[in-house]
């Protein structure tokens, strides 16, 4: 809880092999009458600083009846979080092992509410399982209740890693329900999902790609879609 409103600057490379009971920063479990309240969510900026974190393995078979739960380095990052200068090695693993509808997997943030912003960040971890799995985020939701329509930035992104879910998987986002700019981002890593997207797995809001909100010499999604009959390179 000590760290929800704090700034974080990484000194040097993170190695977490053999370390168990990491709880995602930012609640890494959600229940239905959280979601109006802003007390765990991650809310300050995490700079990586250009280092990365490696070993980190996250996995869980499902969540009680009514929560949600998020396989994730932060499990909520709210309206004002900031995520930069990060990378997640290939030896960081989010699996949920059951068919739980109510789990949500990624590298980055499990949810992540209008307003946040991750830029520069790499992630060549594998993401497997649950019924929303993403790259970097899950879900990406709009937090009307608490200040409006806010516009989310994924800036100068990359996934590397694998993204298999149940329902949605996207290479940045598995869902998204929250207005979103995408830009200068790439997702190289196979993607498999009943609504699978090379950027994006199922989307329920505007995503801005065109405009002054991307460039798309820099927007690429060279990957491989499988499991799925609704399907698209973005």
């Amino acid at each position: 809880k000590l760290l929800m409103g704090l700034d974080v600057y990484l000194g040097a490379d993170i190695d977490m092999s053999g370390i168990a009971g990491f709880e995602p920063i930012g609640n890494g479990v959600d229940t239905l009458a959280d979601r109006g309240t802003s007390g765990l969510r991650y809310k300050g900026t995490f700079d990586g600083r250009g280092y990365r974190i490696d070993g980190l393995e996250l996995t869980a078979e499902g969540a009680e009846e009514g929560r949600m739960c998020y396989l994730s380095l932060f499990g909520v990052l709210d309206k004002e979080a900031v995520v930069k200068n990060l990378v997640l090695g290939e030896s960081c693993r989010f699996v949920c092992t059951g068919e739980a509808e109510n789990v949500c997997t990624a590298s980055v943030a499990g949810r992540m509410l209008e307003g946040a912003m991750i830029l520069n960040v790499l992630s060549l971890a594998a993401v497997s399982g649950g019924a929303i799995a993403g790259g970097l985020v899950a879900r990406l939701d709009n937090d009307r209740q608490n200040g409006g329509l806010r516009s989310t930035a994924i800036r100068n992104c990359t996934n590397m890693g694998s993204v298999d879910g149940s329902g949605s998987a996207g290479g940045l986002i598995g869902l998204c329900r929250g207005n979103a700019q995408v830009s200068m981002c790439r997702n190289t890593g196979k993607i498999s999902a009943a609504f699978a997207g090379g950027m994006v797995g199922k989307a329920e809001a505007a995503i801005h790609y065109g405009e002054s909100y991307v460039e798309w010499s820099t927007l690429k999604a060279k990957l491989q879609i499988s499991g799925s009959e609704n399907h698209g390179n973005l």
